[in-house]
């Protein structure tokens, strides 16, 4: 052997034997991450790297015969900040070759990996992320990873979000995002979540934003965010999660958005959201919520938009709004109720009267009457166009006299036409079929705008006393008011002893004339 080739001969062996113990230190600390994972311990895992001394692909070459296609910016630089990279031809090795090339640029800043149809990527590729120092933001998608194990971004210190959509994940194990500092923001909608780990998202002390959405949730667990104290945004929608516990949402003080819509609540029980003090947008349409306890907002003094939208509301109790007095939007398009009273509005007044508030309570079940009565007062008094619009969009459905009172025949006055029929084979009186047809039968509901009824021709009767009104609307008109005539005229309101007596002679008369007709017609 020339004495010229022994320095290179020493150099690989040098070069073999440094890389068969930085292998085996990689494949002791996997061991001992599963073994770590099994006993349920959060050890911190770190890996030495092998020194690559020969001649690797740049990254940012575009080397067709590689199976990572990447993309850098700034183009022709050493040092790129930037690297979107495709991934081809089936499943791509943890120790495969390509992913030697990321040690030619390891002054990324932001790395995307999206993976076509005719790839294939199963985990987290770990040991490359581990040599990427200043990476800030990691996007993949469209993967088969179907879970995310513990410390699985290489516990960067630099790295700011972690993006994951449409990934196909199903579990989210302890510790899966630990250790990450400057991690503010982590993206994980579209996938199948369905387990998530109790302790899945801690040690990130600066995140801010969470994204769960349209995953297969079914549950929370008990302060399975309490370390998330700096969290603004947290994103639960279309997933299938039934029941709200306060307890889900222990830790959030500093919460402002929060979205469960399109899930499967039926019920808000009371103080659910009492520790979410800083709580600005909350978000439950497209649920099946039947009922609000009457304390369910409690604690959310700084909630201005409240969207209710698309449930199976019926009623509201009175006090409902009262703890959300600072709202602009009040969104109960779609629901069944059947009133909204001036006590329920109440609370809002102030906003609705003063300020750019909207409410809007399309697409339900209203019934045009005197509950009513306040959406008129408040349109004149609005200074906001788009309220008022809102408010000449409401729809309600024209009752009667007998709309209120399972007699459709109690309160009306005496009809003596019948003396005037002529009498059956039996000696009684008998009236048209037809006619007494058509007066059994109910009125078909008539729908329209609530502006082209008038306030004055809205029905008031004393029936109207229920669960969701709140205050009796007639309570001020004192408790001699008589129920509405059959005429639909206005009821009797007595101002003054002469119309006391007035009226006490109008029942006298009643009474003696049904004395009258009962004796005829014995």
């Amino acid at each position: 052997m020339s004495p010229s080739r022994s320095p290179s001969w020493a150099t690989l062996a040098l070069v073999l034997s440094l890389t068969s113990t930085s292998l085996l230190q990689t494949a002791t600390a996997r061991s001992y991450e599963k073994d770590t994972y099994r006993k349920g311990k959060t050890t911190q895992i770190t890996a030495s790297q092998p020194t690559i001394t020969t001649p690797l692909v740049d990254l940012c070459s575009e080397d067709i015969n590689m199976k990572l296609a990447c993309h850098c910016s700034p183009e022709g630089h050493a040092k790129a900040q930037k690297a979107s990279c495709s991934i081809f031809d089936g499943e791509l090795p943890r120790k495969d070759a390509n992913w030697l090339a990321f040690h030619t640029q390891t002054s990324l800043e932001n790395l995307k990996f999206t993976v076509r149809k005719s790839g294939n990527l199963t985990y987290i590729p770990s040991d490359v992320l581990f040599t990427l120092k200043k990476l800030r933001t990691l996007t993949i998608e469209y993967g088969i990873i179907t879970d995310i194990y513990p410390y699985a971004f290489g516990n960067l210190t630099e790295l700011r979000t972690v993006n994951l959509p449409n990934n196909q994940i199903k579990t989210l194990h302890a510790n899966a995002f630990a250790n990450h500092p400057a991690l503010d923001e982590i993206m994980l909608e579209n996938n199948d979540i369905r387990r998530i780990d109790r302790e899945a998202f801690v040690n990130l002390p600066m995140l801010i934003k969470l994204n769960l959405a349209n995953n297969t949730i079914g549950e929370l667990h008990d302060n399975g965010f309490v370390e998330l104290t700096k969290l603004e945004e947290l994103r639960l929608e279309l997933n299938m999660i039934s029941v709200l516990a306060k307890e889900y949402f222990k830790g959030l003080e500093n919460l402002k958005v929060l979205k469960l819509s399109y899930n499967d609540v039926n019920y808000v029980g009371a103080t659910v959201f009492a520790d979410l003090w800083s709580l600005q947008m909350l978000f439950l349409d497209g649920n099946k919520i039947e009922k609000l306890d009457e304390r369910a907002f409690d604690g959310l003094n700084n909630l201005h938009y409240l969207h209710l939208e698309n449930n199976r509301l019926t009623t509201l109790e009175s006090g409902t709004f009262t703890s959300v007095s600072a709202l602009v939007v009040l969104n109960l398009d779609g629901n069944a109720l059947e009133t909204l009273s001036y006590s329920h509005i109440l609370p809002l007044m102030d906003n609705l009267v003063n300020n750019s508030a909207i409410l809007s309570i399309r697409d339900n079940h209203l019934i045009c009457d005197c509950r009513l009565s306040w959406v008129y007062d408040l349109n004149n008094r609005t200074r906001n166009e788009d309220l008022r619009e809102s408010l000449n969009k409401i729809e309600c459905t024209m009752g009667n006299k007998n709309s209120y009172n399972s007699n459709p025949r109690q309160n009306q006055a005496p009809d003596s036409s019948f003396l005037e029929s002529p009498l059956d084979e039996d000696g009684d009186y008998f009236e048209d079929a037809a006619l007494d047809n058509e007066s059994i039968e109910e009125e078909k509901p008539e729908v329209v705008f609530l502006f082209k009824v008038g306030k004055d021709k809205l029905y008031c009767p004393e029936e109207l006393i229920g669960p969701t009104d709140g205050p009796n609307p007639r309570a001020s008109k004192g408790i001699l008011d008589l129920p509405w005539m059959p005429s639909g005229g206005s009821a009797i309101r007595p101002s003054s002893s002469r119309t006391l007596v007035s009226a006490l002679a109008c029942i006298l008369v009643s009474s003696v004339g049904l004395v009258v007709i009962s004796s005829v017609r014995w």
